[in-house]
């Protein structure tokens, strides 16, 4: 089982392929692996604490792109479709 946000951030449970609606109406563990910057920043921190129950934990994290020393020349080449969708790599 899963627990994610859809773009309206709507929480659902998730079990592969399909999703539904959680029944409950808190969580202990409320998370978004990489997915954080997809939630609208106005509604994303009260949302969760709504939906937390005391002693809740949110945990999210990113992961950003790394262009080390001889790296492939195909992510400097798409870099430009990533700023085009609004994910590129800060300058």
């Amino acid at each position: 089982m899963r627990l994610t946000f859809d773009t309206a951030a709507t929480l659902y449970e998730a079990a592969r392929p399909t999703y539904r609606k959680a029944d409950a109406e808190s969580f202990d563990l409320i998370y978004a692996a990489t997915a954080w910057h997809w939630v609208a920043p106005e509604i994303r921190y009260r949302k969760v604490h709504r939906l937390l129950r005391p002693d809740g934990h949110l945990a999210f994290w990113s992961a950003r792109h790394a262009f080390p020393a001889g790296f492939d020349p195909f992510f400097a080449e798409i870099q430009e479709v990533y700023d085009a969708i609004g994910e590129g790599n800060p300058r």
